[in-house]
């Protein structure tokens, strides 16, 4: 299989894209998720960073939604995903995995 883009390994995945969708293959370089994304960063803490329809939101390995897709950006995630900093517009701030805004 080739691919068309590709992150470094985090967390035992790497984000790959085929056939113009990102997915995950781990580290033998079997699919760990469908290629189903319009983009896809790395895992931290569990989490990544993920596109569809245009907006980014944050999955688990289990390629779960933990945080709708609604941001233009996902800076990055922390805290077992209750400190995730996101980009909407021209505003960057800080959110919980529900989506509530949190004061920093």
């Amino acid at each position: 299989m080739k691919y068309e883009g590709a992150y470094n390994f985090s967390e035992g995945l790497a984000a790959v894209k085929f056939n113009g969708k990102w997915g995950f293959i781990d580290s033998k370089g079997k699919e760990a998720s469908p290629f189903a994304y319009e983009g896809a960063k790395y895992f931290e803490g569990g989490y990544a960073a993920a596109k569809q329809n245009g907006n980014w939101g944050v999955i688990n390995k289990e390629h779960k939604t933990i945080l709708a897709f609604m941001y233009d950006d996902i800076v990055w995630i922390k805290d077992d995903a209750n400190d995730i900093r996101v980009k909407k517009g021209s505003k960057y701030f800080h959110v919980d995995r529900q989506g509530n805004e949190l004061k920093k």
